[in-house]
């Protein structure tokens, strides 16, 4: 029979028959035997219990005039009796064995990187040079700061740990050393230590360290470092490793996490053919080390020339940030544009501040075809405007002199006038004397703007509808040849019953196979609650069934601003300014719009561009008033209301012009292109760790496909290891993908297309290289040293609270190392007094109270 110890009883049974205690560093475990006792513990359990219960019958039966505590006191003696027997009997004995206590590992990173001396704020800065000082150094590098904590206050942290854990030294950089076990001798190497080693290799270090007592693995591991591995396996990687061995990591960051102050730019995104006088976006992101807070400038140059600046905010260290650039091309050509942030006097290095791409800049034509059922205000507004961009270009050959020609402008009603949603209403009479907005100037200014060819259908046009300038057709285009010849459809209220089923189906290949854009505009007779179940409903980004349409005899008193969505802001349509500030400034300053239908239920890939701030669904979102969704090659964008007229009465024609352009340009676009697809990354080096974004462009939409996730890349590596991975779209742009490679090894990569498998890609090369050196990197890596030690199962702390290090270890397991001598119990001269000592106890007490 056999019973292991709890250390308490052992040291207690140590004391009580003075065996031995345990030499200095070490400890005991010991455990009960019986070797003459061979009664099963059930067997001994029921025996006991039965003895116990005749002792207490017996005695509280037995006549005499003992109280009742007395009987209880005598039946507890006779049962220690019967204890002391059986201890005798069975021979019982005390069998030890030495204990070393567990190791604690301790790493110290002398790498050249621990040589560095970080930017702290005033205050701390003093209150850690004095902290350095009493700990016998002077200067405040990361190495010293190491120091600090091991040996202050006559290594104090060192001396809590040993005292239940044996101390283990190494020193990582350039392979792990193993140093010391003594305490004398490991205070002496790390008061000699430099941060002289050339690269860091954390974790293959710490693999050896785990490896280095095979036999007794530590209790933990800690390490003192900055986190910066330049060579080999990660930190966490190798903490996964010590995670299935149960030890865990116990980081301890030296340093700052904002390293080298730098500005670093990347990854700029821009089409490769543009249209003269498009807002286009420069897009790229920018890194940022030691700048928290700052203000820089953002430059595009074009042909080294300063074109456009816009000052940006950096929010954080080291993490990169999405800045983008708007600017208008004005002239016709090939150029370089550059994209840069200007230097700052701190910065280590300027070379990596500037992104520069070749852009074409074309004038192209683009077709429109206007439809509309009745001349309302939202149709003749922009057909007037429209129709003046086509004399613009007409008159862009003239000679730079006062331009006569004189077209109509139609008068604007009141803005709550009943008249101005009255579906039968006749808009006012044009007023010939008044000329059109922009029509004089040089030829010079009218030449740079890119061409619209109009053509419109009205088909209740009737003899009171008169126009100076060009009469509508009162027929939709019924061959296929015919209305694809256009690139974007304008598609107001409309009497599907005025179209046959074919045309519908024409309008369905015109977007979803020709990739042309169309824009849906609501009525309050048809569009689009008359289109239920007809071949265009699945062209519209919304449920027809849940449209709700404003009664036609409801007040127009109450306006709502129109107000774009966050990806509204980013997209090149909703561009009102020439910046983000100015664009949303102009947008709250639109006169208000009344009409609208209510469309709350949306398809699962409708974007939502702009939106009712004032009304809500049900949901409590906003209503959507600009819907864009990408349908089959094409764009289909869907505006609940009918009323962007109105925001002439503030503006003029300034600011309808320029979302309406905006718009047929961007669901023109796929006319442009070189490439049929165009693939990026951000650059063509990187250090191992980090991320690689990928973008594939499709110069041509009509060749991106459907599905959101339709592009398949493929991951070349040396011409050995080929993997893929699936990109995801962008918002705001149809033919542009984007995804990340998440830490690539070291080599050299192709990547090509995949999915759609079409001609004319291009391809993208990199190279994932190791960091040259200790300095490529400098800022602590807070990031690695958390996930290790949660990997781990063990705990991060900075400098400030490393001092609850002590608390957070754990025990370990002590290792046996040799057994000691057993210790007979039953034949110690102790037993034998105690029993005679019980016996003759109980045999006074029963004689003075009158029991037999």
């Amino acid at each position: 029979m056999t019973h292991t110890l709890p250390a308490w009883l052992e040291h207690f049974i140590e004391w009580l028959f003075v065996v031995e205690p345990s030499g200095n560093g070490q400890g005991t475990a010991g455990r009960f035997e019986a070797p003459g006792w061979n009664w099963p513990p059930v067997v001994t359990l029921s025996f006991v219990m039965i003895v116990g219960l005749l002792v207490a019958a017996i005695y509280f039966r037995e006549a005499g005039n003992a109280s009742r505590r007395l009987r209880l006191f005598l039946a507890v003696v006779r049962l220690s009796l019967v204890g002391l027997a059986l201890l005798m009997l069975a021979q019982w004995r005390l069998t030890r064995e030495r204990q070393d206590n567990p190791y604690i590992a301790i790493m110290v990173d002398d790498s050249g990187s621990m040589s560095l001396s970080d930017r702290y704020e005033e205050k701390s800065r003093a209150a850690l040079e004095q902290r350095v000082k009493r700990a016998g150094f002077n200067e405040l590098t990361r190495l010293n700061l190491a120091k600090t904590l091991l040996l202050e206050q006559q290594s104090q942290l060192l001396k809590d740990i040993s005292q239940h854990h044996k101390l283990k030294l190494y020193f990582a950089s350039d392979g792990v050393r193993a140093i010391s076990d003594d305490l004398p001798t490991m205070r002496e190497k790390i008061l000699s230590l430099e941060a002289t080693g050339e690269s860091t290799r954390l974790g293959q270090d710490l693999h050896a360290v785990l490896n280095d007592l095979r036999g007794a693995p530590p209790a933990a591991v800690i390490l003192l470092t900055d986190g910066i591995t330049t060579e080999g396996e990660t930190l966490s990687e190798a903490a996964a490793y010590a995670r299935r061995k149960a030890v865990p990591l116990f980081t301890i960051g030296i340093g700052q996490q904002r390293g080298v102050p730098d500005l670093e730019l990347t990854g700029l995104s821009v089409d490769e053919v543009v249209y003269v006088e498009d807002l286009v976006s420069f897009e790229a992101k920018l890194r940022a080390t030691g700048f928290k807070g700052r203000t820089v400038n953002l430059r595009l140059l074009e042909a080294g020339k300063e074109v456009q600046r816009q000052a940006v905010t950096i929010e954080g260290d080291d993490t990169p940030k999405k800045v983008r650039l708007l600017y208008r091309p004005m002239r016709v050509g090939d150029f370089e544009y550059t994209l840069e942030v200007e230097s700052i006097p701190e910065e280590a290095s300027a070379t990596n501040n500037q992104q520069r791409q070749h852009v074409s800049v074309r004038k192209t034509e683009a077709k429109v075809l206007l439809v509309q059922q009745y001349p309302n205000y939202e149709y003749r507004f922009l057909k007037q405007m429209l129709e003046r961009q086509m004399a613009r270009t007409d008159l862009a050959t003239a000679a730079a002199k006062p331009i006569d020609a004189k077209l109509p402008d139609a008068k604007l009603p009141d803005a709550k006038s009943p008249d101005a949603k009255s579906p039968d209403a006749k808009p006012a009479a044009p007023d010939d004397a008044k000329p059109a907005t922009g029509a004089t100037g040089d030829a010079a200014a009218i030449s740079r703007r890119g061409t619209i060819d109009l053509k419109t259908v009205l088909l209740d046009a009737d003899a009171e509808y008169r126009d100076s300038t060009t009469l509508p057709d009162r027929v939709f285009p019924v061959r296929k040849d015919d209305l694809f010849q256009y690139d974007v459809l304008i598609f107001g209220d409309v009497d599907p019953a005025a179209l046959s089923k074919a045309a519908m189906q024409n309008i369905v290949e015109f977007v979803t196979e020709q990739g042309r854009g169309v824009v849906f505009i609501a009525g309050a007779k048809f569009t689009p609650q008359a289109y239920r179940g007809t071949p265009l409903a699945p062209l519209f980004p919304c449920d027809l069934l849940s449209i709700k349409t404003p009664s036609s005899n409801q007040p127009l008193t109450v306006g709502f601003q129109a107000m774009p969505t966050p990806l509204g802001l980013d997209s090149p349509a909703l561009q009102l300014g020439d910046s983000p500030k100015e664009t949303r400034r102009r947008w709250e300053s639109l006169a208000p719009l009344y009409w609208m239908v209510e469309a709350p239920d949306l398809k699962p890939a409708a974007r939502v561009l702009a939106e009712n701030p004032a009304h809500r669904d049900k949901n409590g979102r906003p209503l959507p008033l600009l819907i864009l969704q990408y349908a089959g090659a094409g764009k289909v964008l869907f505006q609940t209301t009918d009323e962007t007229w109105r925001w002439r009465k503030v503006s003029g024609e300034k600011l309808f012009e320029r979302y309406w352009l905006q718009t047929i340009r961007l669901l023109s676009h796929a006319k442009l292109g070189s490439h049929s697809a165009e693939i990026t990354v951000d650059r063509r080096e990187f250090r191992r760790g980090d991320p690689v974004s990928v973008r594939v462009r499709f110069t041509d939409d009509r060749l991106a496909p459907v599905a959101d996730d339709g592009v398949t890349i493929s991951i070349d590596r040396d011409g050995r290891e080929k993997s893929q991975l699936k990109l995801q779209r962008d918002a705001i742009s149809r033919g542009l993908f984007e995804g990340q490679i998440a830490n690539p090894p070291l080599g050299r990569y192709r990547i090509g297309l995949v999915e759609p498998n079409i001609a004319g890609q291009t391809l993208a090369e990199f190279n994932v290289m190791a960091a040259p050196g200790e300095f490529q990197r400098t800022q602590t890596d807070v990031t690695e040293l958390r996930h290790a030690a949660e990997i781990s199962a063990g705990h991060y702390y900075d400098f400030a609270d490393a001092e609850h290090l002590l608390a957070d270890l754990p025990p370990g397991r002590p290792v046996p190392t040799e057994p000691l001598q057993p210790v007979p119990l039953w034949n110690k001269s102790i037993v034998l007094i105690a029993f005679l000592s019980l016996l003759v106890t109980e045999w006074i007490l029963r004689k003075r109270h009158g029991m037999l």
